[in-house]
């Protein structure tokens, strides 16, 4: 994906907590944000890019 840096990490972290919370759940975004700072806004920002595959 051609996405800024600081996405592209957002995208990895996103996908890791999914390790330790399967689903999308309250637990989940509680751990994410404590890891990232703000999730959804992270999540807002990256709604704004096109998935392009290369």
């Amino acid at each position: 994906m051609r996405i800024p840096t600081h996405l592209r990490d957002y995208v990895i972290l996103h996908e890791l907590v999914h390790t330790v919370h399967k689903n999308h759940g309250q637990e989940y975004w509680a751990l994410l944000d404590c890891i990232t700072g703000e999730a959804r806004l992270f999540e807002k920002e990256l709604k704004k890019h096109s998935i392009e595959l290369v």
